[in-house]
């Protein structure tokens, strides 16, 4: 955990809104935590606890025989409201993932590895707070009975755990990646050639073309050869002009100037500025057409 993330968590961890920044500080930005995301996090944990309640005090099996009801009730809502700071806790870590990740694993990773290590603290407080109710206290705190309760709360508790998991993760990233602004397109593309780094503006590039393990750039000083795939080519250029339309082909669509059926497949072709065709898919020729209008 870097000393970014450290002292995300230290100076913001309570800072939920406007109110909470001082005078002559710029308002929270999009990504900053928000008072409505505790609401957020608490439906499920408090769903989880109502249910345990009701079963704790209506069903005098599911009483705890070391304790008495109002403890046991405590000790559970402590489980559950720790639970409602996963998502606070996760949200420092997240926001720099989105940032600065390019790709969907690299963003989730980071979270995921967070995510599991807070897990495994959390259900250790599940853990003892079972010994204190059920266990017997001969052999109570033993490391061995400790560590058999720790792994039957695993395997009693760790479907319900990563399907809320996810269900957190999903409402975080929907979130980020609606509220987090996007970096402005490149102006220029950058590729490596014989030694060289040729720096080719986006509106002389007319579509880029899958090859292999390479791409070529198709632009008005010819052809480049570039050592990449065409999906990350797309997601370098992404927020901006280029639109794909087929499984090998990526146009900038300020070239466009026709679409039309191909006569010897069921396909469609783009007319360029440079009167040369790029495929296009017939099931991506409704998506092609929107996004189109954007860009023209």
């Amino acid at each position: 955990m870097n000393s970014s993330l450290l002292s995300s968590l230290s100076s913001r961890f309570f800072a939920t809104g406007k109110n909470s920044q001082p005078s002559g500080v710029e308002e929270p930005s999009a990504t900053s935590w928000r008072r409505i995301y505790w609401l957020y996090a608490a439906i499920i944990p408090l769903t989880l606890y109502a249910f345990d309640a009701t079963r704790i005090i209506f069903y005098h099996i599911a009483r705890s025989p070391n304790v008495g009801l109002a403890a046991q009730l405590s000790l559970t809502f402590l489980f559950y409201g720790l639970w409602i700071l996963v998502p606070r806790l996760i949200w420092p870590l997240a926001v720099q993932a989105v940032s600065r990740a390019s790709r969907w694993g690299k963003k989730l990773i980071p979270i995921a590895g967070f995510g599991l290590a807070l897990a495994v603290f959390h259900l250790l407080v599940l853990t003892y707070s079972r010994l204190i109710m059920y266990s017997r206290a001969a052999f109570q705190w033993e490391p061995i009975h400790i560590l058999h309760i720790y792994g039957g709360v695993w395997l009693r508790f760790g479907g319900i755990w990563i399907l809320a998991y996810m269900i957190y993760a999903a409402a975080i990233f929907y979130i980020l990646t609606r509220t987090h602004p996007k970096p402005p397109p490149p102006a220029r593309y950058e590729v490596r050639e014989n030694g060289k780094t040729l720096s080719i503006p986006l509106e002389e590039i007319y579509w880029i073309k899958a090859a292999g393990n390479y791409v070529e750039l198709h632009t008005t000083r010819g052809v480049t050869m570039v050592r990449k795939t065409l999906n990350q080519i797309s997601q370098e250029l992404s927020g901006g002009e280029f639109l794909k339309s087929h499984r090998s082909a990526l146009i900038n669509g300020r070239h466009v100037v026709a679409i039309k059926p191909r006569e010897d497949t069921t396909g469609y072709s783009v007319q360029l500025s440079n009167e040369t065709e790029a495929p296009l898919s017939r099931r991506r020729l409704k998506a092609f057409k929107d996004l189109l209008k954007a860009v023209k």
